[in-house]
C-alpha cells in the first residue's frame, strides 16, 4: 500500500481518495471465509446489524478476529495510514472493524457522520479524525452497493463544528444531518482489495444494492491519539477538511 502526492491533492479537494495498490487476495479470502461463517442472519437482529456490525464475534473489543485484523496489520494499511497521518493514531481504539454487508433487501441508507449523536442523546461529539475502508468483493459500480460521500457537504459541517465548540448543548443536531447535501455526491467503487481512506467529517452512506449477490466491506473508525495534537492539526490543515474549515 502506498499514499502518493495526488492522494494529498484528493484528500484536500475531496475528503476522500483510494491507496496505491489493494489488499492481498489471500488476506481477503480468509477474512471473507470468517466472515460467512460467523454471519448471522436472523431477521431479529438484521436492523441492528445494519446500523452496528455484522458478525459481532469477530469485532469483539475483547477479542478482535485475526483474519479481519490482519487486513490491517498484514498488508501494509497501518503503515500507510501512520504515515498520512503523522504516526499519532490510537491503534487500540482505532482497530475495532465494523463490518458492513449490503443485498438487494437492504434497508434504504441516509446521509450520516459516524460517531454523530442522535438529537436526543446527551452524549458528546466522537467523530473519527478519518475512516478506513477495504472493499472484500468488487464493487464496480453505485449498483453494487457503492460508498457514496457528499464533500460538497463541507461548509454544513464546518458550521456544526463551530457551533459544538461554542454551545454543544444547544446544537440542533437533528436539523443539521437533515441538511446534508444529498446531491452532487460521489461514488466509490473498486475491485476486491481495494482500499480508501476518507476523512471523519465526510458524509457518507451505503448505496442499495440493485445487482445479485453481495457487498462485504469492512471499515476502521482511526482516531488520533489524545496527546497527538501535532499530529492532529497537521493532518486536518493538510486536507482543508473539519474542523479547520
Amino acid at each position: 500500500m502506498n499514499w502518493e502526492h495526488n492522494n494529498t491533492s484528493e484528500m484536500a479537494q475531496r475528503g476522500w481518495s483510494i491507496l496505491s495498490g489493494r489488499v492481498e487476495q489471500n488476506l481477503v479470502q480468509t477474512a471473507l471465509r470468517a466472515i460467512y461463517e460467523n454471519r448471522d442472519k436472523s431477521l431479529d437482529v438484521l436492523p441492528k446489524y445494519h446500523y452496528d456490525t455484522f458478525c459481532p464475534d469477530l469485532c469483539n473489543p475483547d477479542q478482535y478476529s485475526k483474519p479481519i485484523t490482519d487486513l490491517l496489520f498484514e498488508s501494509g494499511i497501518s503503515e500507510c495510514v501512520d504515515a498520512v497521518m503523522g504516526e499519532g493514531l490510537d491503534w487500540e481504539t482505532s482497530k475495532k472493524p465494523q463490518i458492513a454487508i449490503r443485498w438487494t433487501e437492504s434497508p434504504n441508507a441516509t446521509l450520516h457522520l459516524d460517531g454523530f449523536p442522535n438529537a436526543t442523546s446527551e452524549s458528546p461529539a466522537n467523530i473519527p479524525d478519518a475512516i478506513l475502508g477495504i472493499y472484500l468483493t468488487d464493487v464496480q459500480s453505485i449498483d453494487d452497493g457503492a460508498l457514496i460521500v457528499a464533500p460538497q457537504s463541507r461548509p454544513t459541517i464546518a458550521g456544526w463544528a463551530a457551533a459544538m465548540t461554542q454551545a454543544p448543548r444547544q446544537c440542533d443536531r437533528s436539523a443539521l444531518q437533515s441538511s446534508f447535501i444529498d446531491t452532487h455526491t460521489e461514488t466509490i467503487t473498486g475491485l476486491s482489495g481495494t482500499a480508501f481512506l476518507c476523512h471523519g467529517a465526510l458524509p457518507h452512506k451505503n448505496a442499495n444494492r440493485i445487482s445479485a449477490g453481495e457487498r462485504v466491506a469492512v471499515y476502521f473508525r482511526l482516531y488520533l491519539q489524545a496527546d497527538a495534537a501535532l499530529p492532529r492539526l497537521r493532518f486536518l490543515q493538510m486536507n482543508t477538511w473539519g474542523w479547520q474549515d
